[in-house]
């Protein structure tokens, strides 16, 4: 019922708590809608089987180094698979990573650019620009050999 590519699911683990996005064209159609309509649909069980006890993380008091970095790929390729095989390389420092943008980079091809927003941060030392590029680099290199992927940039 929602549009493809115009949809997201939030999930705790593998299990599915909610989906977010816009109502396909086929059922606005059926109740005579014009323009488009955003709907959310949210399992409350699922949401509150999935609260757990908080767990904190010590905080570095010494500032983080934001990168991001951008690939191009076929559209099969999803931003899930991306980002669990940059999880898989357990690269040191690195914090967080995050979809910082995904489009069509050419109408005409079959690809998508996908922006990945990452943030490295030590917590006993501030991080040089030169370990974090290196770092970067290397993630950049390892994606390629292990996804059909182009770095760039």
């Amino acid at each position: 019922w929602m549009r493809k590519g115009q949809a997201s699911v939030a999930r705790a683990g593998s299990r599915e708590i909610g989906v977010a996005g816009f109502i396909s064209r086929d059922v606005l159609q059926k109740f005579d809608i014009k323009g488009d309509v955003a709907a959310i649909e949210i399992d409350l069980d699922a949401l509150m089987e999935s609260v757990s006890a908080w767990k904190m993380a010590p905080v570095s008091r010494f500032p983080g180094v934001p990168m991001v970095l951008g690939l191009l790929h076929g559209r099969e390729l999803t931003y899930e698979t991306i980002a669990a095989a940059v999880r898989s390389l357990e690269i040191p420092y690195l914090q967080e990573i995050g979809i910082w943008d995904r489009c069509v980079a050419d109408p005409s091809k079959d690809e998508i650019k996908t922006a990945l927003g990452m943030w490295y941060q030590a917590i006993d030392r501030s991080l040089t620009q030169d370990e974090v590029a290196a770092l970067h680099r290397g993630i950049g290199e390892r994606l390629a050999a292990m996804l059909p992927v182009r770095v760039i940039g």
